[in-house]
């Protein structure tokens, strides 16, 4: 047949020249001046290539409508003193992964951002300092074809998982919810920060849910007095003996005007936002080194950021007492002179 003439032509350009004891096939395709009656073989031979090419696409593929989607957020949250209590709820954009059979997904966390704390409710919580609230990421998967899915299942930062394609369904919808907790004592807020990312695998191709989480902490301000201490002059040579010296006392006054509420309060380092360590960055009018400033309460320094309880507001004026006070910087040569340190007080009720 001529269809097996065009075959045998194919083999020979493809495997090379036939051995000398066979007689060589000649070739058979058509030339540019052929006549209309060899066209069929030409069509034959296109039709075989099509079928051999839609073979191939009857392999089963779960296909994302998008690469990936971004939850970034610096998250309203209150202080609480007590843990494990809800603070705020989110959830992230979609991914849809369309399926034309059943499939198993591979759910692949790459969050290296995120360190476990402790369960809550039976799931786990984690944390993105030692200072911050924890949260609960959540994936919650809706098919397509309405049908009942699976009730959102938290994820192991450290471990991948699976998850089951119904064949019929036509794929899943995907999705995280976010839940952010009290971790139980003092806070602090958090700047916004990429976390990494949990990938949802299939077979033709992958969707990707990026996290950039923050927060900040909300509530009614109270009123505040400034209060500028003005430490005793210390000797260079008893700072650098003693580490810490020159100690003194001062309050700031706070008036919230609504009694029986409780108040957190909130320390910044007024010359750098940044600072989280308990020394305050030297401000204008400093002229010494080696030494800074550290503010006190109870007893026990404050690193810059921290929030923390305070009392159920009285509904009048109060003070609330600090102590201010040298420390000696080793990484530093000392020089005699004037420092000067400014910090922030917020004091909020809910």
């Amino acid at each position: 047949m001529h269809f097996g003439r065009v075959f045998s032509t194919l083999r020979n350009k493809l495997h090379g020249p036939r051995s000398p004891t066979t007689a060589p096939c000649k070739p058979f395709l058509p030339s540019l001046g052929a006549k209309m009656g060899s066209a069929p073989y030409l069509a034959r031979a296109l039709v075989l290539v099509a079928l051999a090419s839609s073979a191939f696409a009857v392999h089963a593929v779960c296909v994302p409508d998008t690469p990936s989607v971004t939850y970034a957020q610096t998250v309203p949250v209150r202080f609480v003193q007590e843990p494990d209590v809800l603070l705020y709820e989110a959830g992230s954009s979609t991914i849809t992964l369309r399926c034309d059979a059943g499939e198993e997904l591979i759910v692949a966390p790459r969050l290296m951002g995120l360190r476990y704390v402790r369960d809550i409710d039976g799931w786990p919580a984690f944390e993105t300092s030692p200072d911050s609230p924890l949260v609960q990421l959540l994936i919650d998967a809706l098919p397509l074809d309405g049908s009942e899915g699976m009730e959102p299942w938290p994820i192991d930062p450290l471990n991948d998982s699976t998850y089951s394609i119904g064949s019929g369904t036509g794929g899943s919808e995907f999705r995280f919810r976010l839940h952010f907790f009290s971790r139980g004592g003092p806070m602090r807020p958090q700047l916004q920060r990429a976390l990494g990312s949990v990938q949802v695998q299939g077979s033709g191709g992958m969707g990707e849910f990026h996290f950039e989480i923050g927060y900040e902490f909300q509530g009614t301000t109270c009123a505040l007095m400034d209060a500028s201490p003005v430490l005793d002059p210390i000797r260079a040579d008893v700072l650098d003996a003693t580490g810490t010296g020159g100690e003194k006392d001062f309050t700031v006054q706070m008036d919230c005007g609504v009694p029986g509420r409780p108040v957190s309060l909130e320390i910044h380092d007024a010359s750098d936002r940044s600072n989280s360590s308990d020394i305050l960055a030297p401000a204008a009018g400093t002229s010494a080194q080696g030494v800074g400033l550290q503010v006190l309460y109870n007893g026990l320094t404050l690193p810059m950021g921290r929030v923390w309880a305070h009392t159920d507001s009285t509904g009048a004026s109060e003070r609330i007492p600090f102590t201010a006070r040298y420390i000696r910087l080793p990484s530093e040569p000392l020089l005699a002179g004037e420092i000067v340190g400014q910090a922030v007080l917020v004091a909020n009720y809910y």
